[in-house]
């Protein structure tokens, strides 16, 4: 479908990805950049499945689309992307804070 990503990564991307972690973990001067790495990656998954508003947080996906639940999708989407974005924004601030900023940005 047009504008999902897919949920297993291109075997190039997936190394070049493995090899930017290692470069970052090897020179150890920015523990910061790798962990926004493997956030950015894990929520990436994520942009799959539509998530629920409710707690706790789960996210499916139906077995068949309707309208409804792409408009969810697709909200979902754009909540992870800015999720994506503002993660060194969030990594500046501390752990605590991005959890909560995030869950006010979702809503």
């Amino acid at each position: 479908e047009k504008g999902v990503v897919k949920a297993v990564m291109k075997p190039k991307l997936r190394m070049k990805q493995q090899l930017t972690r290692q470069r970052v973990a090897k020179s150890g001067e920015d523990e910061k950049e790798a962990l926004e790495l493997r956030l950015a990656e894990h929520y990436s998954h994520m942009m799959n499945f539509i998530r629920t508003r409710g707690e706790p947080i789960l996210f499916y996906l139906p077995a068949k689309h309707n309208a409804e639940t792409q408009k969810c999708l697709e909200e979902t989407q754009r909540t992870i992307r800015r999720k994506i974005e503002m993660l060194p924004t969030h990594l500046g601030g501390g752990a605590a804070d991005e959890e909560e900023e995030a869950e006010a940005t979702e809503d």
